[in-house]
């Protein structure tokens, strides 16, 4: 058997660790192709639909096989139990021991009843279980971070790294947070705060809230899949406050952490934005928009470049 563990982090911050484990599993088998008799092959054989199972095909050197039946045939019941679904027949054949003649019934007169003994074979069996991260149980560190952060239960960590170290990771980044300015992303498992390994998840929080109170840097090592580590330093501050000023029909000034924004209207009619994108890479992507009377000039800027237009149809860029 295997098992594999994948770790899968939206930029939403919806994070989970989905563990694939395959299997060799032995089934009892007769040979026989199996479909459930529909109304239009019901018809045809003057039976109620569902009333049994159509034979679709035989395997060859199988114990059907070897026992003579034949395709077309119609398998009313196994052991005495009536099989109109195909999970009726698979309920009743595993649940045979190996060696142990099972009793088909067949509707055809050139089949009638066969003793037919499984032959155990062997297939791949793949599960794939959906592990909930674990949660910090106080408020996660927004206010000087910008990240939210999860850990991998311990009993998983113990599989992937053979030991029990924090496994601590980002599931989310505020656009224009201290980490998202030092290219911290979703999906980042941190691997080293300021030389050492990172404490809990508690821990950590605690950390963070406590320097970033004091305007601290952290400098951190993260990977993301494979053995690529990225370091860098976070600048820890209070970046969520926000501003605005509005004078109407003079001017409107907002500010927050992802965007910047202006209106001027004084004599002539400006308007400026400039905001952060969010990207899974690492650098930070900015897009722009600046017009002045109704778009008689107009840049807008962004990550696919920069365009100018002049009175409504020079075009630059």
């Amino acid at each position: 058997s295997s098992r594999r563990s994948d770790l899968q982090v939206e930029p939403s911050g919806r994070s989970l660790l989905l563990v694939t484990t395959e299997a060799d599993e032995s089934y009892p088998s007769v040979g026989l192709g199996l479909a459930e008799l529909d109304k239009r092959e019901a018809d045809q054989r003057s039976l109620r639909p569902y009333s049994g199972l159509l034979v679709m095909g035989v395997e060859d050197d199988s114990p059907a096989d070897q026992a003579g039946v034949e395709s077309g045939a119609v398998l009313l019941s196994l052991n005495g139990e009536s099989v109109y679904y195909q999970r009726d027949y698979r309920r009743v054949l595993e649940g045979t021991t190996r060696g142990e003649p099972v009793e088909f019934e067949f509707i055809d007169p050139q089949e009638g009843n066969k003793q037919l003994v499984p032959e155990f074979r062997t297939r791949r069996v793949k599960e794939v279980a959906r592990v909930a991260l674990e949660k910090p149980e106080s408020a996660n560190p927004v206010r000087y971070a910008g990240v939210s952060l999860r850990s991998v239960p311990v009993d998983y960590v113990r599989e992937i790294y053979g030991d029990s170290r924090n496994m601590i990771i980002i599931s989310q980044v505020d656009r224009g947070s201290p980490a998202y300015l030092a290219g911290l992303r979703s999906g980042d498992i941190i691997q080293n705060i300021d030389g050492s390994p990172p404490p809990d998840l508690e821990g950590f929080m605690s950390m963070l809230n406590e320097r970033g109170s004091r305007g601290d840097t952290l400098f951190m090592e993260v990977g993301r899949g494979g053995s690529d580590t990225f370091s860098t330093d976070v600048e820890l501050a209070d970046y969520a406050r926000g501003f605005r000023a509005h004078v109407p029909a003079v001017f409107d000034v907002r500010s927050d952490p992802w965007s910047t924004s202006w209106e001027l209207v004084w004599g002539w009619v400006m308007d400026y934005e400039n905001r952060y994108t969010y990207t899974p890479a690492r650098r930070t992507t900015e897009r722009g928009h600046f017009s002045t009377l109704f778009g008689l000039y107009d840049h807008r800027w962004g990550e696919s470049g920069s365009r100018v237009r002049l009175l409504w149809f020079i075009t630059f860029g």
